[in-house]
């Protein structure tokens, strides 16, 4: 039988950012659509966080004063966080660890990418990705999905080589945007 949840989904890298909860559940055919994003510079900014912590400052300081409810960090795996920006259209680039610096205010991120690039890589990081995480699955035998010893097993089996991935990743990515350029 299959699983619901990809194996990869829980060995990438993953992110924090804000969001509330839409006030009016509709119908939705993504994750994404449940969720009113909070996006910088007019809907075309995307800011996404290394930690908790660090959305939280964020989101804290950019809506100091705002009489609206504040939006919450949300642990997204670069898989659903690229769903998150092909969802959101306007969005033309994603900034990592922005610094918030008053209130609807922000600098300092400390990378960039174009919205294109970060699709681009989570599409080339989930092949090998999915394949690592078969290769540990197949050492740990068993059956992660419910058993999380097992999970955490290949959690750790597949650790040391996911920044491989990434940087694999980055690579083709990379070749992409030259080839689209």
């Amino acid at each position: 039988m299959k699983n619901i949840i990809s194996g990869a989904e829980l060995i990438v890298p993953s992110f924090r950012v804000a969001a509330k909860m839409k006030g009016q559940p509709q119908a939705f055919n993504c994750r994404a659509e449940l969720f009113d994003w909070l996006t910088l510079d007019e809907g075309t900014t995307l800011p996404v966080f290394s930690t908790y912590w660090w959305c939280r400052d964020f989101v804290q300081t950019y809506w100091t004063g705002d009489s609206c409810t504040m939006p919450r960090s949300l642990n997204r795996s670069v898989f659903a966080l690229a769903e998150v920006v092909e969802y959101l259209e306007d969005v033309k680039r994603v900034v990592f660890d922005p610094e918030a610096t008053a209130t609807r205010a922000w600098s300092n991120p400390q990378l960039t990418m174009s919205a294109s690039y970060f699709c681009r890589l989570a599409e080339e990081m989930r092949p090998d990705a999915e394949d690592l995480f078969e290769v540990a699955e197949a050492q740990v035998g068993g059956d992660w999905f419910s058993n999380p010893d097992d999970l955490l097993r290949i959690k750790l089996l597949c650790e040391p080589s996911v920044s491989e991935v990434v940087r694999n990743a980055h690579a083709r990515a990379a070749e992409w945007e030259v080839k689209d350029s």
